[in-house]
Protein backbone atom coordinates (compact mmCIF):
# COMPACT_ATOMS: atom_id res chain seq x y z
CA UNK A 1 0.00 0.00 0.00
CA UNK A 2 2.83 2.07 0.90
CA UNK A 3 4.59 1.96 -2.59
CA UNK A 4 1.14 2.72 -4.31
CA UNK A 5 1.01 5.56 -2.51
CA UNK A 6 4.21 6.83 -3.68
CA UNK A 7 4.04 5.98 -6.98
CA UNK A 8 0.56 7.83 -7.59
CA UNK A 9 2.35 10.82 -5.73
CA UNK A 10 5.29 10.72 -8.40
CA UNK A 11 2.55 10.01 -11.38
CA UNK A 12 0.46 13.35 -10.14
CA UNK A 13 3.98 15.56 -9.89
CA UNK A 14 5.35 14.34 -13.14
CA UNK A 15 1.58 15.22 -14.36
CA UNK A 16 1.20 18.39 -12.91
CA UNK A 17 5.10 19.04 -14.40
CA UNK A 18 4.01 18.27 -17.94
CA UNK A 19 1.06 20.62 -18.00
CA UNK A 20 2.70 23.07 -16.51
CA UNK A 21 5.37 22.84 -19.29
CA UNK A 22 2.78 22.54 -21.84
CA UNK A 23 1.19 25.95 -20.43
CA UNK A 24 4.25 27.84 -20.61
CA UNK A 25 5.26 26.91 -24.16
CA UNK A 26 1.72 27.86 -25.03
CA UNK A 27 2.21 31.03 -23.28
CA UNK A 28 5.34 31.74 -25.01
CA UNK A 29 4.22 30.82 -28.29
CA UNK A 30 1.36 33.87 -27.84
CA UNK A 31 3.72 36.26 -27.01
CA UNK A 32 6.02 35.52 -29.59
CA UNK A 33 3.24 35.63 -31.98
CA UNK A 34 2.03 38.85 -30.76
CA UNK A 35 5.34 40.44 -30.60
CA UNK A 36 5.96 39.51 -34.79
CA UNK A 37 2.92 41.24 -35.53
CA UNK A 38 4.12 43.92 -33.80
CA UNK A 39 7.63 44.27 -35.35
CA UNK A 40 5.85 42.94 -38.75
CA UNK A 41 3.34 46.65 -38.28
CA UNK A 42 6.29 48.34 -37.31
CA UNK A 43 8.84 47.70 -40.15
CA UNK A 44 6.17 48.30 -42.47
CA UNK A 45 5.32 51.74 -41.45
CA UNK A 46 9.55 52.34 -41.29
CA UNK A 47 9.86 51.33 -45.06
CA UNK A 48 6.56 53.14 -45.60
CA UNK A 49 8.43 56.35 -44.52
CA UNK A 50 11.50 55.53 -45.78
CA UNK A 51 10.17 55.05 -49.72
CA UNK A 52 8.34 58.33 -48.65
CA UNK A 53 11.44 60.07 -47.73
CA UNK A 54 13.24 58.68 -50.70
CA UNK A 55 10.78 59.83 -53.56
CA UNK A 56 12.57 62.78 -54.78
CA UNK A 57 9.31 64.00 -55.36
CA UNK A 58 9.17 64.51 -51.33
CA UNK A 59 12.32 66.64 -51.20
CA UNK A 60 10.97 70.04 -49.54
CA UNK A 61 9.87 67.33 -46.57
CA UNK A 62 12.70 64.73 -46.66
CA UNK A 63 14.02 66.44 -43.13
CA UNK A 64 10.65 65.87 -41.64
CA UNK A 65 10.57 62.04 -42.83
CA UNK A 66 14.11 61.84 -41.95
CA UNK A 67 13.28 62.44 -38.32
CA UNK A 68 9.99 60.39 -38.28
CA UNK A 69 11.58 57.43 -39.67
CA UNK A 70 14.46 57.50 -37.07
CA UNK A 71 11.54 58.06 -34.46
CA UNK A 72 10.16 54.90 -36.16
CA UNK A 73 13.23 53.27 -36.19
CA UNK A 74 14.91 53.49 -33.04
CA UNK A 75 11.10 52.72 -31.64
CA UNK A 76 9.89 49.63 -29.45
CA UNK A 77 8.93 47.19 -31.96
CA UNK A 78 7.98 44.11 -29.56
CA UNK A 79 5.11 45.63 -28.52
CA UNK A 80 1.35 46.74 -29.26
CA UNK A 81 -0.40 49.99 -28.59
CA UNK A 82 -4.03 51.13 -28.78
CA UNK A 83 -3.04 53.81 -31.47
CA UNK A 84 -1.63 51.07 -34.23
CA UNK A 85 -4.77 50.77 -35.43
CA UNK A 86 -5.00 54.41 -36.02
CA UNK A 87 -1.00 54.61 -37.36
CA UNK A 88 -1.79 52.88 -40.98
CA UNK A 89 -4.96 55.21 -42.18
CA UNK A 90 -3.15 58.61 -41.10
CA UNK A 91 0.05 57.23 -42.97
CA UNK A 92 -2.00 56.64 -45.94
CA UNK A 93 -3.43 60.50 -45.40
CA UNK A 94 0.10 61.11 -45.59
CA UNK A 95 1.18 59.51 -48.98
CA UNK A 96 -1.71 61.01 -50.43
CA UNK A 97 -0.83 64.51 -49.33
CA UNK A 98 2.64 63.61 -50.07
CA UNK A 99 1.35 63.41 -53.91
CA UNK A 100 -0.76 65.81 -53.78
CA UNK A 101 -3.90 63.95 -54.32
CA UNK A 102 -5.60 64.82 -51.44
CA UNK A 103 -5.95 68.77 -50.44
CA UNK A 104 -3.92 67.87 -46.98
CA UNK A 105 -1.19 70.37 -46.12
CA UNK A 106 1.70 67.20 -46.02
CA UNK A 107 3.81 68.94 -43.31
CA UNK A 108 0.57 68.36 -40.61
CA UNK A 109 0.05 65.46 -41.57
CA UNK A 110 3.72 64.38 -41.06
CA UNK A 111 3.04 66.22 -37.09
CA UNK A 112 0.01 64.09 -36.79
CA UNK A 113 2.06 61.01 -37.85
CA UNK A 114 5.36 61.85 -35.51
CA UNK A 115 2.87 62.67 -32.41
CA UNK A 116 0.67 59.49 -33.02
CA UNK A 117 4.43 57.65 -32.83
CA UNK A 118 5.51 59.78 -29.91
CA UNK A 119 2.41 58.99 -27.72
CA UNK A 120 3.05 55.03 -28.92
CA UNK A 121 6.21 54.58 -27.47
CA UNK A 122 4.98 56.50 -24.19
CA UNK A 123 2.35 54.13 -24.32
CA UNK A 124 4.55 50.99 -24.90
CA UNK A 125 7.31 52.17 -22.27
CA UNK A 126 4.12 52.55 -19.44
CA UNK A 127 3.04 49.36 -20.41
CA UNK A 128 6.13 47.24 -19.75
CA UNK A 129 6.77 49.75 -16.38
CA UNK A 130 7.74 47.15 -13.66
CA UNK A 131 7.40 43.90 -16.36
CA UNK A 132 10.43 41.88 -16.64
Amino acid sequence: MFWFIIILVVVAIAAGSFYAVRYASRRADDISEGHAASMAFMNECESRILSMQMDPANIDHAQALGKLHELIKFSDKAGSSELDWKIDPVLSRLDMALSGTQGENPAEVIAEVTTLFERRKIEIRESKRGKF
